[in-house]
């Protein structure tokens, strides 16, 4: 994600946050289809390297269905570790302020990363201030180009070892 334009500088910051800050959480936002869900694995897995935490379980819920859980029971679960909430914006109030009142308590490190649409997220953040003032980082995806994806390509390929010619490079455009 780092040869695309505009995130190094985003990134950087985001992770310089959480790192800085024991109950920072993260918010990632960006149009529909793009890889919101990878990005927030990959900021973990980061995170993991650099500092050793997050160190528990890493788990991945809709809104919808965090809506029917006992959130709780979910966070014992991944205490020490993250949770991803994809599809934020479904988010109901009563889980906000759950998660809000529980997140306050929790000396665990556990980490929540929140992602949707940029209006989804909005709509997730206007159920509850206390709950909106808990996500201190935001790093927005971009609307991917073409040349992002050959960036993507490129950089990948490099980091396995290979290299990528003006033809290769050619047929990614196409």
């Amino acid at each position: 994600f780092v040869p695309v334009r505009g995130m190094e500088a985003q990134l950087c910051k985001a992770l310089e946050g959480i790192m800085e800050h024991e109950k920072a959480h993260l918010i990632i936002q960006g149009s529909e289809g793009c890889v919101r869900s990878i990005l927030g694995t990959s900021i973990i897995r980061v995170l993991q390297k650099e500092c050793g935490h997050p160190n528990g379980k890493v788990g991945k819920i809709y809104a919808e269905a965090l809506n029917k859980k006992d959130i709780q029971q979910l966070l014992k679960k991944v205490a020490g570790g993250c949770l991803i909430i994809e599809k934020a914006g479904e988010i109901n109030r009563q889980t906000a302020v759950a998660l809000s009142l529980l997140l306050e308590q929790d000396n665990s490190g556990t980490l929540v990363i929140m992602e949707d649409t940029a209006a989804g997220i909005e709509k997730a953040l206007s159920v509850d201030d206390s709950f909106a003032k808990r996500f201190t980082e935001t790093v927005t995806v971009p609307l991917f180009k073409v040349e992002d994806f050959v960036t993507f390509a490129s950089a990948y390929a490099n980091e396995l070892g290979y290299v990528i010619d003006e033809m290769a490079v050619l047929a990614l455009h196409n």
